[in-house]
């Protein structure tokens, strides 16, 4: 193994000074399934070592900013706290301001990581930091086998993250692994606004029950520039919110696809039916013609952003399914799918039929289900449980469920509809119910009129089919699949048709249901993995609208 320089003075410094630290890992210690919550970390606290004030606030659905400093000279790194086997591990990584320069800029510096022991004790931190000393001496005589290369003020540890993971494990209780533990005191716990949360016991089943009479349609304006992912639900009698992942924005004025235009990972259309069949259309995202425009959905970390897969109001309050999304290590310069699937999450809205500036946003994390292979599409909310259709590789649909108020203890489990016909707690694969054999649903609404839950059936890729099934429960059983609807941009010969397009996320927009003619409307999204056909053809990866009469498909009385 390679010697260590000698770093005489950073030997004789005690290494418990939390900034500064001398010993750092290139990866982080946790993943998304490890990153926990600690409630009683949040507020304003005293750190004795350096004399200073120091914030702990929670920043998004699993980790904190830790804040300290002025307005002048402001730190702000990202913490999260995972569980190992023996304790709790607290990864500080900063967090370069938006302000600072450009992007090429700030992508050309290597966040790295700090990483301590953190006990808890009645309004006290106790905070152990590495100990170089002790690497510095094991490393040195060649009695620990990881790598790591020699920095100019210390030692950086390149070992993955589940190589930490295990080295923690192993080396939680040696001695001198960790320094004399520095003491944190509670100056002021945070204090989070409840906002009033109703107690109705009433089911309001996917939305509200009524018809808005129009066709929405999504122009290029107020420097929205299309989107796809579109999710929809009601606000009231002649609104309609349209939720919306990955969107192209620019300035104001633009109107067009072109130079200065970015992209943020969520987006609203908040649409109005107006009389005689009109309707209007405003948009939103978060620091709308700034130079840094960001999603609806943030989620306040580079790690990961949010895509949206369904959304349901229920009691006033708004819920978003959304995906974690992160880029895929490695991903060719052609691969259309260069990102990867971290996790799920759900954000609450408390109030959204306020200004989205004056949203009140939880974000709570789903991450006790992770099970390779399984994948979550589509939810519904009724009597106070959320439902989630899960799909085993695309090709069996199942369903779990949730109390709704989970958020009040995230650590609530799921509960899965079994075999035989019961819900048990957990997930136990070989025992949970297979509703069909098919593949992956994107919307399940139900029509009063009609008595029956419509599920909507993803296109699949390179296919150009919209399929649908019924069932009269959520829990099935669920009718063979019928195709609904034609992809005419899909179809080559179509005029709309162009080669390399494909289709995906057939939504319903339930609102829009017309009970006298059983008519449904249905948005979709063509997309196209040639950069130079999404610039030059608007309709391209913009929703897409179509009805679809379904009084043929079905026989139930009015």
């Amino acid at each position: 193994m390679r010697k260590l320089r000698s770093v005489l003075a950073l030997l004789i410094l005690s290494v418990h000074i939390v900034f500064g630290q001398d010993l750092r890992t290139l990866n982080p210690v946790f993943t998304e399934q490890t990153a926990t919550l600690i409630k009683e970390v949040e507020g304003e606290w005293f750190f004795k070592a350096l004399d200073t004030r120091i914030s702990i606030k929670k920043a998004g659905e699993n980790f904190y900013h830790f804040i300290y400093g002025n307005d002048k000279k402001r730190s702000v790194f990202e913490a999260v706290f995972s569980t190992c086997n023996k304790g709790i591990i607290l990864d500080l990584a900063p967090i370069l301001p938006d302000t600072l320069a450009d992007d090429f800029f700030r992508e050309s510096f290597q966040t790295t990581h700090h990483l301590f022991k953190v006990d808890t004790g009645d309004s006290m931190l106790f905070i152990s930091g590495l100990n170089y000393s002790w690497f510095y001496q094991k490393l040195a005589n060649e009695k620990l086998n990881i790598p790591y290369q020699d920095l100019d003020k210390g030692i950086m540890l390149e070992m993955g993250t589940d190589e930490l993971a295990a080295f923690f494990n192993a080396h939680w209780n040696d001695e001198g692994l960790f320094s004399r533990a520095d003491t944190m005191t509670l100056i002021s716990a945070s204090v989070k606004r409840n906002s009033e949360r109703k107690n109705s016991k009433a089911s309001l089943i996917n939305d509200v029950d009524f018809h808005q009479p129009c066709l929405p349609s999504f122009p290029f304006k107020e420097g929205w520039l299309g989107a796809d992912g579109d999710v929809s639900v009601t606000l009231n009698d002649s609104t309609t919110l349209f939720i919306f992942s990955d969107t192209y924005v620019g300035s104001k004025e633009m109107v067009k696809r072109g130079p200065g235009m970015g992209m943020v990972s969520s987006t609203l259309g908040v649409e109005t039916c107006k009389g005689n069949g009109e309707t209007e259309i405003h948009y939103y995202w978060r620091d709308m013609y700034t130079g840094h425009p960001k999603p609806v959905f943030s989620s306040n970390t580079t790690r990961y952003a949010y895509w949206v897969k369904d959304a349901s109001r229920y009691n006033g309050e708004l819920y978003v399914l959304v995906d974690k999304v992160g880029r895929k290590r490695g991903a060719a310069p052609d691969d259309i799918f260069g990102f990867t699937l971290l996790g799920y999450s759900l954000a609450r809205v408390v109030n959204p039929m306020d200004h989205p500036d004056q949203w009140e946003v939880d974000l709570i994390p789903l991450k006790d289900f992770n099970y390779p292979g399984r994948s979550l599409y589509s939810s519904v909310i009724k009597n106070g449980y959320l439902y989630l259709f899960g799909s085993r590789e695309d090709r069996q649909e199942f369903l779990i469920r949730k109390p709704l108020d989970f958020d009040n203890n995230i650590s609530t489990p799921f509960e899965y509809f079994a075999k035989d016909g019961t819900w048990k707690t957990g997930f136990k694969d070989d025992d949970v119910k297979i509703l069909f054999d098919g593949f992956r649903s994107t919307t399940v609404k139900y029509h009063p009129n009609i008595k029956k839950w419509i599920m909507l059936i993803d296109i699949k890729f390179m296919d150009n089919k919209i399929k649908m099934r019924m069932a009269d429960e959520l829990s099935g059983p669920w009718s063979e699949e019928k195709t609904i609807y034609v992809v005419p941009d899909l179809i080559p010969g179509n005029p709309a048709y162009l080669k390399n397009n494909f289709g995906y996320l057939p939504r319903e927009s339930v609102q829009h249901y017309d009970r006298k003619t059983k008519t449904m409307l249905i948005t979709y999204d063509i997309n196209n993995n040639n950069t130079a056909d999404i610039l030059a053809y608007p309709e391209i990866y913009t929703p897409k609208i179509v009805k679809v009469q379904l009084g043929k498909l079905i026989s139930s009385p009015d």
